[in-house]
C-alpha cells in the first residue's frame, strides 16, 4: 500500500508550514489505517527532491504518538541548506536566493537556515536510513547524502547510501539510455530495502 501525501506550495507557504501539513498527514493515515485496511506496525517514509528534506525534517519532528516508521528513505534531497547556499556558480546562486526568499517568509535568512536544515540526527537509532542521489545532480549535489550519511552514522544509525554514477536529478524517471538502467537499478535497490526492513519484519522481531 502507498500513500501520497500532498503539501501546500510555495510562494503560498513556506516550510513550516508544509511541515504541518506532512504532520497532519501522518496523522490522518493512523487514523484511519484500520478503515483503510493497512498495516500502521509496518511502514516507511520516503520522499525525493524537496520531499527528501521533508521526509528526514518529519522524522526529526515526529509526533509522539504515533508509531515510529520501520525506515527512512530519502531521494536526492537537499539536507543541507547552509552548504547548497555556497555554491561557487553565480547562475546556481541566483537560484539559491530565489528559493531561499520564497520560502523564508520574512524570516532572517540565518535564523531559517538554522530552523530548516535536516542535517540533524534523528531521534532513533535503531530506524534504518536508505539514501540515494544520482552523482551527476546540479541541482542538489550529491554531497549532501555523503554529509547526511556521515552524520547519521556517527550517531549510530545503519545507513545505506547508494550513488548513481553519470546521472542527475530525477533519474529514476529516465526513459531510456543509460538512464534507464540506472533508473531499474534505483527501483531494485528501494524494493529490496522495503522487503528487508519493512516487509520482511514479523511481530517478534518489531519488539
Amino acid at each position: 500500500a502507498v500513500v501520497s501525501a500532498g503539501y501546500r506550495l510555495a510562494p503560498g507557504v513556506g516550510l513550516a508550514e508544509q511541515l504541518d501539513d506532512l504532520q497532519s498527514a501522518l496523522e490522518l493515515v493512523h487514523a484511519k489505517a484500520s478503515e483503510w485496511g493497512l498495516d500502521e506496525k509496518h511502514y516507511a517514509l520516503s520522499g525525493e527532491s524537496a520531499g527528501g528534506h521533508l521526509t528526514l525534517r518529519l522524522a526529526q519532528e515526529f509526533p509522539a504518538d504515533i508509531r515510529k516508521p520501520r525506515a527512512l528513505i530519502g531521494i536526492y534531497g537537499l539536507y543541507d541548506i547552509e552548504s547548497w547556499r555556497q555554491v561557487r556558480s553565480l547562475r546556481r546562486r541566483a537560484v539559491v536566493r530565489l528559493f531561499l526568499n520564497t520560502v523564508r517568509k520574512g524570516d532572517p535568512t540565518e535564523h531559517f537556515i538554522a530552523r530548516h536544515h535536516a542535517h540533524r540526527e534523528l531521534p532513533w537509532r535503531d530506524v534504518p536510513v536508505l539514501l540515494l542521489h544520482g552523482e551527476a545532480d546540479g541541482l542538489a549535489p550529491v554531497a549532501q547524502s555523503h554529509k547526511l550519511a556521515k552524520l547519521l552514522r556517527g550517531q549510530g544509525v545503519r545507513v545505506t547510501l547508494k550513488t548513481f554514477p553519470g546521472v542527475g536529478h530525477a533519474f529514476n524517471y529516465s526513459p531510456r539510455g543509460k538512464g534507464r538502467r540506472q533508473a531499474a537499478e534505483f527501483y531494485k535497490t528501494v524494493f529490496g530495502f522495503f522487503q528487508k526492513h519493512v516487509a520482511a519484519q514479523t511481530e517478534g522481531a518489531a519488539a
